[in-house]
């Protein structure tokens, strides 16, 4: 049996585009999930045993059966009784190896992360998400391994502006018409009063005109302008958190600019991105900044590193609930991953987190 359902290659870095790739990547695992998991279940437990595990899990109170209907084709469901639960039929069709398990809980992650979005997920999003699939399946010796290559190929190619789309049938010759030009018009005057588009969270799209000036970040950790002079005593605050937390995305050519307003952006994989603010008191909600690459899960008084199992003792915990996977941002925010959506739990410094993990 073979499930081969295709994925769909975005076109543009646009919502819809990139939500397209998302579901049809997600659909074409689930397909390949349920046939593998039908080759080996239906023979060791009846062809039944999907409708039993259900009920089962529903009187055990798990949060991941909630509600009454169920697929066994939705990876949420199929991952997530494999990766929490120690009596999962799912550890009979998979190698259960902590690093497969690993990946199970890093695409649940990614799930709740793009059906929760407080922002428009970017191409770079699309592509770590490609990639916690692809590994999944090269170790699970799934078919959609081969069929992910054409997804990243394209994913690096509209982040590196290489892939502009596909050109539209050229339209039938037409015999031109000459059209007398219009009468000037007097060019439009800006309203005195008018309101600024307002910023996104940090992290998010810029918005507004993108300043000509840029300012480079040194191995020294200062900020200089283009005659080389440091303008670190414009930064207000803690300059070295802010710095930090302003080039770990890796802007081009290390690289931001400055509104008026004291905003800051870069290009970041290929948009144009809020990365802080020279000046304190823009309070947002939720967490600020891009994920680091780490993967984290809280297991009594500490966190434990998902890929390399090192631990680290933290206060935030202790309250921490279990099945919960944790990502830390550029800033130090940590969120929580729950099947409800992502929440910010508290913010963490690079002398209270592990080693290296923030800078």
């Amino acid at each position: 049996m073979t499930s081969a359902l295709p994925i769909e290659l975005p076109e543009s870095k646009s919502y819809g585009e990139l939500m397209k790739g998302y579901f049809t990547l997600m659909r074409s695992l689930g397909a390949d999930l349920d046939v593998a998991s039908r080759e080996v279940l239906d023979d060791l437990r009846g062809p039944g045993w999907f409708v039993k595990l259900a009920e089962k899990r529903r009187q055990e109170g798990s949060r991941h059966f909630r509600g009454k209907h169920h697929d066994p084709f939705d990876p949420s469901v199929v991952l997530s009784d494999y990766a929490y639960q120690w009596d999962s039929p799912y550890r009979q069709v998979f190698s259960a190896t902590d690093s497969s398990v690993t990946g199970a809980k890093k695409i649940l992650q990614m799930r709740n992360r793009w059906l929760h979005f407080g922002q428009d997920p970017s191409a770079n999003d699309m592509k770590e998400c490609a990639i916690a699939v692809r590994e999944f399946a090269n170790q699970e010796k799934l078919p959609i391994a081969a069929r992910i290559v054409p997804l990243g190929k394209r994913l690096e190619r509209l982040i590196s502006g290489q892939y502009q789309g596909a050109k539209p049938p050229l339209a039938p010759a037409v015999p031109a018409i000459e059209i007398s030009p219009p009468p000037p018009t007097e060019p439009p005057v800006a309203s005195a009063g008018a309101t600024p588009e307002p910023r996104p969270r940090i992290g998010g799209i810029w918005t507004g005109p993108i300043p000509a000036d840029r300012f480079t970040g040194t191995k020294f950790g200062d900020l200089v302008d283009r005659r080389g002079a440091s303008i670190r005593d414009r930064i207000k605050g803690d300059v070295d958190a802010k710095l930090r937390a302003w080039f770990a995305p890796a802007p081009l050519d290390q690289q931001v600019w400055i509104a008026d307003d004291g905003a800051v952006g870069g290009f970041v994989a290929g948009d144009e991105r809020l990365l802080g603010w020279l000046d304190e008191g823009h309070d947002q909600d939720g967490a600020r900044g891009f994920y680091t690459p780490h993967w984290y899960e809280a297991r009594g008084a500490e966190f434990v590193d998902l890929d390399t199992g090192i631990t680290r003792a933290h206060d935030l915990a202790a309250d921490a609930q279990a099945e919960t996977v944790f990502r830390v941002t550029t800033y130090g925010d940590l969120v929580a991953f729950e099947p409800d959506g992502p929440s910010l739990v508290g913010t963490v410094s690079a002398t209270d987190w592990f080693p290296g993990h923030l800078g």
